[in-house]
């Protein structure tokens, strides 16, 4: 069954917390949206502020949801897992506490998401026009450098699931 892209789809499908995450940190967006007094999958005062937001802005902002949405199914972890496999093919220790991190998301809509926030190297967000991904999320990223010994990759995102 083919899967259909819509924001308000996207907004419903993501967990609250990590659309905080990403309006709040990444685009410095709707401070004064309360996203954890937001019941989950029911985003329209989230939405209702979207649709305020100049067109220009929204189409950038969309182009990384639709990247993300692509990521958030099982061949996009497949794709996540094998370039997590190529990046730390020396390191199976920190690859396998890499998996497990992710695995223990409820979804792939949470890993996509975790993946296109954290910068895995720093552990700390990744600023707005930067992604662990180089361009769209294809299954073509060579930037993709998770570690996770020592600088445990994705701490910060797991940090208040």
């Amino acid at each position: 069954m083919a899967r259909h892209y819509t924001t308000r789809e996207f907004f419903r499908q993501m967990p609250n917390a990590l659309l905080a995450r990403y309006f709040h940190e990444r685009q410095g967006l709707f401070a004064e949206l309360d996203f954890a007094a937001m019941k989950e999958t029911r985003t329209d005062e989230l939405f209702a502020a979207w649709l305020e937001l100049p067109d220009s802005q929204r189409n950038e902002m969309d182009a990384e949801f639709q990247s993300i949405f692509e990521m958030s199914c099982e061949k996009g972890f497949i794709a996540i897992r094998d370039e997590a496999e190529f990046q730390l093919e020396a390191e199976p220790q920190a690859l396998d506490e890499l998996m497990e991190k992710l695995a223990a998301l409820a979804n792939h809509f949470e890993r996509a998401m975790v993946t296109f926030l954290v910068d895995p190297v720093s552990s700390e967000p990744l600023s707005a026009g930067k992604s662990l991904l180089t361009g769209k999320f294809t299954g073509n990223f060579r930037n993709f450098r998770p570690q996770v010994n020592g600088n445990s990759a994705l701490t910060h995102c797991f940090q208040g699931s």
